[in-house]
């Protein structure tokens, strides 16, 4: 079969080709992303309806569904004319949709017309049908409020939504209310009522009845965890669960209940789980935990230690439900899913099985030096409000219309979550002793979400805590599966309940589904011990136990690992410490070579050329081999391009050392050496930092690379001092000495680990395919391509102080005061991104980015009118300000990024802007020499010669030009207007591995839809 990008949505069933809609014809609906043509449908399907046009009205935060019905007709002799078949009334029809459908895919407004309008073309007029909104009444045909109650909450609904006649059974969301409006009802309507109230009760009738019913209740009542989302009998009976042995029969339909507790993610509601609860059949019932402190009507209340709220759970458990329990984690939220499991089968409650989504254990590295410095300098702290809201509405966790107090009341609790979950994690990993879950235990992830990378060999880290694992692949989902991909996730549950319902005491549990169970088609399953087993969409096709498929990916190493089940603990982490050392004191040596290689090359001539060509060979092809030393660090072993590397450079440094001793080094031999270790640092960090996710067990791994990036940071800082004391009292021999003592420590480390056979992320694509789609989309944005050629200019800029500074200082001291003021630089570099991280940056983001680049143009004009002057001191407080500055603007222009470029699009769109300001690099060095030349000749002329003031003076002149280019971004409508000319990037449900289709669909997105229409 040979398929096209046509851009129609298919599913192909049996050789049939079933049209679901166009993929362009895909909309946003209160976080939701809907097919209208999906709602028209199962309109169509409603009895009496003939046609259906379904559409989105609105922008934004208000956009809805709106729905026009054309009754059925039928031919009445009698009179000679067609007649509706039978009465079709607005309330009718979203009953039946409401069977059908997840609640937020009922349309808000459904209209009833004789017939759809057609254009000239015979097509749907569009234009004409949201026209004949305009006016209309919006309410749902019901009897009007009758208590007290039901008036109060009708009239806060009109006065909030602008509807005028809210009847007792309109429901909120149906009338338009989204989780904004939702908040600000439930604080108008007070009562100590809670936004989960308003969920579980959406009509006027139900909100009102609970108002009244919650007034005779005790307090333990009214402040349960434990929320019922929806009547679990309301489901089709042909979907009915019947768990054999234990069982709790619901005393009206005579069938058992099965129980899911479910947890929601970091900063979520109990709401979340509405459409899982939707989905899931007759006989399972879901309770959603709303955690303390989540409610954002309720911006006071505290937040609640892990270990309470489950205490608290296992309580409301043992008073509601005497049946079979299940319990479903998502993200942070798995630790808590795990300790409640682990606590009800302490307290003797049967657990039937626990389901985690979307996460894997993550905790802080083991040790008391890692415990202070999380005590002390809790990086969770430290990161702005603004920071964690734009990763939250880049993933999809917080919805678009939540602003303000209440969008603040959702990160401190993701900052709460997070910090309870790794310090759980954290405890439970380092017991030399645990206790494991008797249950079976079902990781959940989605195939497209990168939090979950290299889930084909993590979800074996849950056997540290239970014996029996096996994963699910939800295909194409994101990280948010419970809200987009609820139906898929209801057949992975409902499937492996029946599994588990179904087995006996010493009966072994079944390696995954048989070719016999129709709920085997929600995803992929992969048992501890077992096969890959990969469900299709239709059951019969399912492939027999045994067989393989290899369209999971799984390494032959991973995949004979798998009867192990390897258990994360910090003994694992001995080799990853050794490692690590080894190459911290490695590219320490480095880094003292290369700036006393830059000190040498000037002392000996003073020209300035010469120091900029070792810097710039120092920079420059690192850079442009860095795809090359990704690709190698992705095909070969890492430890032995680590080893190579390590052994080059020794080679490298001992030549100088060698030349030196015979005093035969000179310039053009520096120049090569400078260049091969350049390049060689291209191959090496690429191949250590993928070298990191095989050392370290994958609990440990963010803590981890953050260690190491630390340890390249402090690197970088102690260098400078270093070399520049080194110089000052020994001499060049001694530095290269030392470097080549350092890379001899750095083999030996490498020889002394054996690197364990785990996974690690690798790279999507050429660097050339990056290059070319990063091209793409850019040039498809104006406003991108603005910022890119501004940028353009501000990297030119700086890479021109680069060149000079160092230059400039070693002409008014020696190596030691130019070590002190580069540290200087790399401190007030810290210090920026440390300021970006607590403040979060300008309101708009443009601003300060712009902004900013002013502000390094005046203190490039402070470091020159310093240099000028003689006065070190100043040098280094203006070189800190600059370099804290630019750590600003990178911030900024890389926030600027995230909000308007899709997740998996933001490598492709670096890599260009990588390109381009790589490319600005040599220009500015090589214009270093002839610009200090004319400066030298003006300030010959102006203030007689001086040691620094031709540099110094060039500095001023080019902080000047940098301050007026910044003010001048402020005069440039494209990039001004940037933040409003281009949306936000908005998360998908369904993500491929296409990179260029997601590209196109990013693309349509972009541009302006022809027809499409607002209200």
């Amino acid at each position: 079969m040979r398929w096209y990008r046509s851009g129609d949505r298919v599913v192909v069933r049996g050789g049939v080709v079933e049209f679901l809609g166009r993929v362009d014809d895909q909309v946003k609906v209160r976080g939701y992303r809907v097919e209208p043509g999906e709602v028209a449908l199962a309109c169509r399907g409603v009895a009496g309806v003939a046609d259906a046009v379904v559409l989105p009205v609105g922008e934004g935060t208000a956009r809805r569904l709106a729905a026009w019905i054309v009754p059925a007709r039928r031919h009445d002799v009698n009179v000679g004319s067609e007649l509706a078949s039978e009465p079709v009334t607005v309330e009718g029809v979203r009953a039946a949709l409401r069977g059908v459908l997840p609640e937020y895919m009922v349309p808000s407004v459904i209209v009833v017309v004789d017939a759809v309008p057609l254009n000239p073309n015979g097509k749907v007029d569009r234009a004409r049908l949201v026209a004949s909104l305009e006016g209309l009444a919006r309410h749902v045909e019901g009897s009007a409020p009758e208590t007290e109650s039901e008036r109060l909450v009708a009239g806060v609904w009109g006065e909030l939504l602008g509807v005028a006649g809210v009847g007792s059974g309109d429901d909120f969301f149906a009338l338009g209310g989204d989780s904004f409006s939702a908040v600000k009802a439930v604080r108008a309507l007070g009562r100590g009522l809670r936004v989960i109230d308003l969920f579980t009760h959406p009509t006027v009738r139900e909100l009102a009845a609970f108002l009244d019913d919650r007034d005779h209740r005790d307090d333990a009542t009214r402040n349960r965890l434990l929320h019922r989302l929806v009547d679990p009998h309301r489901r089709a009976p042909a979907t009915a669960m019947t768990p054999a042995g234990s069982a709790r029969d619901d005393g009206v339909s005579g069938r058992a209940v099965v129980t899911v507790v479910c947890v929601p993610y970091g900063g979520g509601s109990a709401a979340v789980y509405r459409p899982l609860a939707e989905a899931l059949p007759e006989g399972v019932e879901v309770l959603a935990l709303e955690l303390p402190g989540h409610d954002p009507a309720r911006p006071g209340e505290p937040t609640s230690p892990l270990e309470d709220v489950v205490e608290r759970c296992v309580a409301e458990l043992a008073e509601r439900v005497p049946g079979p329990i299940a319990v479903y984690g998502h993200c942070v939220g798995t630790a808590l899913a795990t300790a409640l499991a682990l606590r009800l089968e302490e307290t003797g409650v049967p657990v039937l099985g626990v389901f985690l989504g979307g996460g894997f254990p993550t905790a802080r590295l083991p040790g008391r030096l890692s415990a202070w410095i999380n005590k002390r300098l809790p990086a969770d702290r430290w990161l702005s409000d603004r920071a964690y809201r734009d990763v939250l509405r880049a993933m999809g966790g917080l919805p678009a219309d939540l602003e303000g107090a209440a969008a603040e009341t959702a990160v401190n609790a993701l900052r709460h979550d997070v910090r309870q979950a790794q310090g759980w994690f954290t405890r439970r990993l380092a017991e030399p002793v645990r206790t494991r879950l008797r249950a079976p235990v079902m990781v959940v992830v989605g195939s497209g979400d990168r939090a979950t990378d290299l889930y084909e060999e993590r979800y074996l880290e849950w056997a540290a805590f239970a014996a029996h694992v096996e994963l699910a692949v939800v295909p194409r989902a994101g990280h948010y599966f419970p809200r987009h991909q609820a139906t898929q996730l209801a057949v992975l549950l409902s499937g492996a309940l029946r599994r588990w319902t179904g087995e006996t005491p010493g009966r072994a549990r079944p390696p995954a589904f048989s070719p016999s169970e129709p709920e085997a088609s929600g995803g992929v399953v992969v048992p501890l011990g077992g096969q890959v087993v990969v469900p299709s969409a239709e059951p019969a096709l399912v492939p027999p136990l045994g067989g393989v498929s290899e369209s999971l990916a799984v390494p032959p190493s991973v995949r004979g690992r798998r009867g192990r089940g390897e258990v994360p603990g910090p003994a694992g982490l001995r080799g990853f410490y050794t490692v690590a050392i080894g190459q911290l004191v490695s590219m320490v040596g480095s880094s003292l070579s290369s700036f006393a290689l830059g000190v040498w090359a000037f002392q000996l001539s003073g020209a300035v050329l010469d120091f900029a060509l070792v810097t710039m060979l120092a920079l420059v092809p690192a850079v442009l081999a860095g795809p090359l030393g990704g690709a190698m660090a992705d095909r070969y072993d890492r430890r032995r391009v680590m080893l190579a590397c390590d052994a080059l450079n020794g080679l490298a440094m001992g030549a100088v050392a060698l030349a030196l001793w015979l005093g035969r080094l000179d310039f053009t031999a520096v120049c090569v050496v400078v260049t091969l270790t350049s390049v060689v640092s291209a191959f090496h960090r690429p191949a250590y930092l993928a070298a990191i996710a095989q050392l370290v067990p994958k609990p440990y791994l963010p803590q981890a690379n953050a260690f190491a990036q630390a340890g390249l940071g402090l690197g970088g800082l102690i260098a400078p001092l270093a070399g520049g004391a080194l110089i000052a009292l020994a001499g060049l021999p001694v530095v290269v000495g030392a470097d080549v003592v350092t890379f001899v420590a750095a083999l030996v480390s490498l020889l002394a680990v054996r690197f364990p056979d785990r996974m690690f992320r690798r790279r999507e694509e050429s660097f050339r395919s990056a290059i070319a789609g990063g091209w793409r989309f850019i040039a498809r944005r104006p406003p991108l391509m603005a910022l890119a050629g501004y940028f353009m200019v501000v990297n030119y800029f700086t890479a021109l102080t680069l060149a000079v500074v160092s230059p400039m200082v070693l002409s008014l001291g020696d190596a030691a005061d130019l070590g002190v003021v580069t540290a200087a630089g790399g401190l007030g570099a810290v210090a920026g991104g440390v300021v970006m991280m607590v403040w979060g940056g300008t309101r708009r983001l443009v601003d300060g980015m712009v902004g900013f680049v002013a502000v390094a143009g005046l203190a490039t004009v402070v470091t020159g009118l310093s240099g000028f002057a003689g006065l070190i001191p100043l040098v280094a407080v203006g070189l800190a300000l600059r370099w804290g500055s630019t750590s600003v603007i990178n911030a900024h222009w890389l926030s600027v990024i995230q909000l308007k470029v899709r997740m998996e699009l933001q490598g492709r769109v670096l890599a260009t802007n990588q390109m381009l300001a790589t490319a600005m690099t040599p220009v500015g060095y090589l214009t270093a020499a002839p610009l200090t030349a004319a400066a030298g000749a003006l300030a010959g002329s102006a203030a007689g010669d001086g040691p620094g003031r031709p540099i110094g003076l060039l500095l001023c002149a080019a902080g000047v030009l940098l301050a007026l280019w910044g003010a001048a971004g402020f005069g440039m409508r494209r990039l001004r207007t940037l933040e409003d000319a281009l949306a936000d990037a908005l998360p998908l449900t369904e993500i491929g591995s296409d990179l260029d289709e997601l590209q196109e669909e990013a693309d349509r997105e972009a541009l302006p839809r022809p027809g499409h229409a607002t209200v």
